[in-house]
This record gives structure tokens, C-alpha cells and sequence, in this order.
């Protein structure tokens, strides 16, 4: 899991994913989304072991692509991300099921 993020987060489109969104920059974010996530969190929550298995994993990482493409208009450089990173999400699924 641990490298499925790492290289999510390195990914060059995952800028609007790293960090929880600041509220200041979208008002109205926290009140649309009722459940936020982003790789930062993602990443605490493996440090702490909150992860019962990599299916546990992958819901929390299609939140948050889920999340910018419910939020932002088609056309916007943040759901064409969202949908870039679930490419890149889906293909690191599929390689690891391959392994096991």
C-alpha cells in the first residue's frame, strides 16, 4: 500500500490531492463533500495502521478522486486529474491482484 501511495503522490497530476483542501480557496467544499480525503491523510492513516487491507486502501484513494469529480465541472484541470489518477490507481490495482 505503502508504495501504491508514494507513487500516487509523486504522480505529476496529484498536486490537488496531497494536501487537505483549504476551505479559504473553496468555501464551500467541506459542506458539499461530506467525506474529504486526501493522500496526506491517506498517509497518516498507514503510519498509524488504520488500513485493515489494500481494499480498505483503494476505497479511501477513489475518494478522493470520486470527491474531485463530484466538486469540480468536467472541464476543470482537477477532474481531468481525478481521472488521470484513477488510471494510474487502477493500474497499480491491477498489478498487485496479478501478483498475489
Amino acid at each position: 500500500m505503502e508504495t501504491i501511495r508514494s507513487d500516487l503522490q509523486a504522480h505529476p497530476q496529484a498536486w490537488p490531492f496531497k494536501e487537505p483542501l483549504n476551505a479559504q480557496k473553496a468555501p464551500d467544499y467541506y459542506d458539499v463533500m461530506r467525506n474529504p480525503m486526501n493522500f496526506f491523510t491517506m498517509e497518516h492513516k498507514l503510519e498509524k495502521g488504520q488500513y485493515a487491507d489494500l481494499d480498505a486502501f483503494i476505497t479511501d484513494a477513489q475518494l478522493v478522486f470520486d470527491n474531485a469529480k463530484v466538486y469540480n465541472p468536467e472541464d476543470t484541470i482537477y477532474y481531468k486529474g481525478a481521472v488521470k489518477m484513477e488510471r494510474v490507481l487502477m493500474d497499480h490495482v491491477i498489478r498487485v491482484r496479478e501478483i498475489s
